[in-house]
């Protein structure tokens, strides 16, 4: 994963904009749910509806003007 930068927090509301947004310029992100991730270790739900994206570090310069857009 050392390869692949943070790119953004968000819920599951503003997930499929912003990998749509994203997948259409040939950027394919990591999502990352934290919720079930929590849930799997047996901490249960600390952050419901939240996700974590990630991109390559390759494609952070171009991830981050897609969004901004």
């Amino acid at each position: 994963m050392s390869d692949f930068v943070k790119l953004l927090d968000c819920s599951h509301i503003e997930l499929y904009k912003i990998l749509n947004l994203l997948k259409k310029h040939r950027i394919n992100p990591i999502v990352k749910d934290v919720s079930k991730s929590s849930a799997l270790a047996g901490f249960g739900n600390l952050s419901p509806n939240y996700v974590e994206v990630y991109v390559h570090k390759d494609q952070l310069k171009k991830s981050l003007k897609v969004l901004e857009n």
